[in-house]
């Protein structure tokens, strides 16, 4: 939650609570990062949760999705291009 929505639902102002807060702020929000993050491993490793075990190889791991494409002429040959009507194979 932002902090202005933090010192809003107390009643003071976000100066305020940075100013004698700062500490649990800081704290408030790793322990919320590393719950999460307990909570997303286990579900990777332990709950079969698909779509967790993607994030974390992508996220974790820098694995990504790659698209390879392959043109090839007529069967299966090479490409012949056609400029200023002389033909240039490409291999």
């Amino acid at each position: 939650m932002p902090q202005d929505q933090i010192a809003a639902l107390i009643g003071i102002a976000p100066e305020t609570l940075r100013k004698h807060y700062d500490l649990e702020l800081g704290l408030g929000k790793a322990q919320a990062s590393a719950a999460v993050a307990k909570t997303l491993f286990n579900k990777a490793t332990t709950g079969g949760d698909t779509t967790a075990m993607i994030w974390w190889t992508k996220s974790q791991m820098k694995w990504s999705e790659t698209v390879r494409q392959e043109l090839t002429g007529k069967d299966g040959g090479g490409i012949v291009i056609h400029i200023n009507n002389q033909d240039t194979d490409l291999v």
